[in-house]
């Protein structure tokens, strides 16, 4: 248990930092667009929530590229883990591009949803340039996987802290017209976040190194598209993007649901999901290492310590989630001030509904460690599917219909929809934890008795 603890918490610290600073580059721009006014702020969540129901699609091809990777390393071997992630680069530069396409022309259908005309005018102008930064930002990703499978997570930290410098700098500079450049507002935000990614990306090859920078890159040879490990990657992601899929598109549809009540519930709502996302991505750094080490395990065939790893991965979690929630808990009022001015009236509804549910977004804390745990080690065993039917079943035949309903129907909506997204996450514990005790057993029984290596 010791042995995987250190393994786990060796791995997984600098993913989840790398995770949690991607997450506050986001929330950078939030602030700066916060600042301009609330309106723009509700922009950017808009904006932000279709961004992310693509790039977690995206994600999906990560994910598999990565476990697979491990699968192959602990296998011993590393033309198979290469090859892995060069297939990931041709399906995240694919459906990158594609989808960036459909951000830059999603406004009508925005529309059509009811989202206030002023808002998603400000939506459009800030997707202008941040759209571009999907198939950038889904290959950083990739070799944030890359790097982690090699044993060299902290690879990964410093390009990303220079990249939130970076972006800060850059959003004071094109945001409000400041040292001579031009004052761009919302568009500049977005102008600043795709410069501050291409630079990213420049650092993280650099990192790489020219030599397997050109090889995974090397996308012509003909042997790369004959290959049957692209579609068998595509096969395994695709489970694992639907799902990630279905859970950002619950939370943007929530987010919708904010915005038929108006800006100041959509503001609300940006507000305390960048509280919870912070503790959520770095857990998913957390989860995301327990599912590279399974994969692992499983490519050695050293079953006897999977179900270590779950255990010791579940430890670990939990006890980083007490600090995010007891900040929550303590300072949430502080939290909500560092987005809103709370001197001015315009600003008071909005911070009294985000005020109303923290309590719950606390709670949520917690389910939500739990269900990466448990959704991350199937996917680590390359148990894709079951959890994509999990998610549907949680979000969009339950927990859904349900927000919806409570957002016509109920006479504080806001807490509803709130309610709604705690629900959900319980239910994916409850499906996905039986799924994960059958495999676990599955795979004790035909245990081999070896030690990690730390």
């Amino acid at each position: 248990m010791l042995a995987n603890l250190k393994l786990i918490w060796r791995l997984g610290l600098p993913l989840s930092l790398t995770l949690v600073i991607q997450m506050i580059i986001i929330m950078v721009d939030s602030l700066f667009a916060g600042n301009i006014g609330y309106i723009e702020l509700a922009a950017i969540s808009l904006a932000g929530s279709a961004f992310y129901i693509f790039l977690l699609l995206l994600i999906g091809f990560e994910v598999g590229s990565s476990i697979r990777a491990g699968q192959a390393l602990g296998a011993e071997n590393e033309t198979g883990m290469l090859d892995c992630f060069r297939h990931g680069i041709i399906l995240c530069l694919f459906f990158g591009v594609l989808f960036s396409l459909v951000l830059l022309n999603i406004s009508p259908i925005l529309l059509k949803l009811d989202q206030k005309p002023e808002v998603v005018a400000l939506c459009e102008e800030y997707l202008h340039w941040f759209a571009w930064t999907l198939p950038i930002h889904s290959i950083v990703i990739l070799f944030r996987g890359y790097f982690a499978v090699i044993d060299r997570p902290w690879a990964s930290v410093g390009p990303v802290i220079f990249a939130l410098i970076l972006n800060t700098v850059l959003n004071y500079c094109l945001a409000y017209g400041n040292f001579g450049f031009p004052k761009m507002g919302i568009s500049g935000i977005g102008l600043a976040s795709l410069i501050s990614n291409i630079v990213l990306l420049c650092l993280m090859l650099v990192n790489v190194g020219n030599h397997r920078t050109c090889y995974l890159f090397n996308v012509i040879q003909k042997q790369v598209w004959t290959d049957k490990g692209l579609v068998k990657l595509f096969w395994v992601s695709l489970p694992i993007g639907l799902t990630l899929l279905m859970e950002e598109a619950f939370f943007s549809g929530t987010n919708l649901l904010a915005g038929t009540l108006g800006a100041d519930e959509q503001a609300a709502h940006q507000i305390l999901f960048n509280a919870i996302g912070t503790s959520y991505l770095f857990n998913t750094g957390i989860s995301m290492a327990v599912a590279i080490i399974i994969g692992k395990y499983i490519g050695a065939k050293n079953y006897s310590q999977i179900l270590l790893a779950v255990k010791s991965g579940l430890m670990i979690i939990l006890a980083c989630t007490l600090p995010f929630a007891l900040m929550l808990s303590i300072f949430g009022e502080q939290w909500i001030f560092m987005f809103l001015d709370e001197t001015l009236d315009s600003n008071q509804t909005t911070i009294f509904l985000a005020e109303s549910v923290i309590w719950i977004a606390v709670i949520a804390l917690f389910v939500d460690a739990c269900f990466l745990i448990v959704i991350e080690s199937l996917h680590g065993m390359l148990d894709t599917a079951y959890p994509s039917i999990c998610a549907l079943f949680s979000y969009w035949i339950i927990a859904g219909p349900l927000a919806y309903w409570a957002t016509y129907n109920t006479q504080t909506p806001f807490t509803w929809i709130w309610f709604c997204i705690l629900l959900s996450s319980c239910l994916l514990v409850i499906l996905a934890g039986v799924r994960l005790r059958s495999k676990l057993q599955h795979y004790s029984s035909n245990a081999k008795v070896y030690a990690p290596t730390v």
